[in-house]
């Protein structure tokens, strides 16, 4: 086997250099400080957690994107996170059991996918974001739309739509109800739950919000 070239990285993987890593870490500060604004406090999650307890709060398609390795300390399975979200429910229903209801967390930190595809070459993706946790409420679904808006808005990003999945405004909410700042929506969709989660991507090579 030939010896692996000293700047070759494996796929889907880079570094990040001036002035896209500047404008990366830029946009992340942007958006933190506006969903701090708000209330939200930032949690950091770790890179990898036992396989186990990530694939239980995974949906299954996230569970096959996970890259694994043996912890040599406990001897278990490890997996590096595809997605963050997981692990900001876990940490609201352990550790933050017992803190005030709605909770307002964020988040920001890599992505490792096993596989990518041709949309999205790069495996390593830097993920931005902000839950609110603990209500259902219209003012729960505005705010957090809301905050979701104005972060992008600090970040730069122009031409915002929003896509709302619900079962026709069949359970009670009428859009009139929903003061959102104004943009363009689709409300329509059969699979919305009222938990509103509000999520920020940014590539990881800088090229821009997702």
């Amino acid at each position: 086997m030939n010896p692996i070239p000293p700047g070759l990285l494996p796929e889907g993987l880079s570094d990040r250099l001036p002035p896209q890593a500047e404008a990366s870490a830029r946009l992340v500060r942007d958006v933190l400080d506006t969903v701090a604004s708000h209330g939200y406090a930032h949690v950091q999650p770790p890179l990898a957690e036992f396989e186990e307890t990530l694939v239980a709060r995974l949906k299954s398609a996230r569970a096959q994107d996970l890259l694994r390795a043996v912890d040599p300390v406990s001897q278990r399975t490890l997996a590096l996170r595809p997605d963050m979200t997981a692990q900001v429910g876990r940490i609201a229903v352990t550790r933050m059991a017992g803190a005030a209801r709605p909770l307002r967390l964020s988040y920001a930190g890599p992505v490792l996918k096993l596989r990518a595809n041709q949309l999205r070459p790069e495996r390593e993706q830097l993920q931005v974001g902000a839950e609110l946790i603990g209500s259902d409420s219209v003012a729960a679904a505005t705010e957090i739309v809301s905050v979701a808006i104005e972060a992008l808005q600090s970040a730069g990003v122009t031409g915002i739509t929003v896509d709302f999945t619900l079962p026709i405004w069949s359970t009670g909410w009428r859009q009139d109800r929903c003061r959102f700042p104004r943009m363009k929506s689709k409300p329509y969709g059969p699979s919305w739950t009222p938990r509103m989660q509000a999520r920020w991507r940014h590539r990881a090579n800088g090229r821009g919000p997702i």
